[in-house]
């Protein structure tokens, strides 16, 4: 299964992404794709459900939360 994960290309989310990248654990069943893009674009598409994994905005976390609650 094909997981794509967006990320700024900021060092932190990179960061995150390094382990699933280079393999450094065990994902049996699951390849992943990196995403770069700003914020403000990964915001938009978190809005519409573009990618199963994405970095947000705190601002959109909580928008997000409020809509499905």
């Amino acid at each position: 299964m094909l997981i794509k994960v967006a990320h700024s290309p900021d060092p932190d989310d990179a960061f995150m992404f390094y382990a699933l990248k280079m393999k450094k654990f065990p994902t049996p069943n699951y390849e992943f794709e990196d995403i770069l893009g700003d914020i403000e674009t990964l915001n938009r598409e978190a809005m519409k459900e573009s990618y199963e994994v994405t970095a947000i905005s705190i601002h959109v976390h909580i928008f997000l939360t409020n809509m499905l609650s």
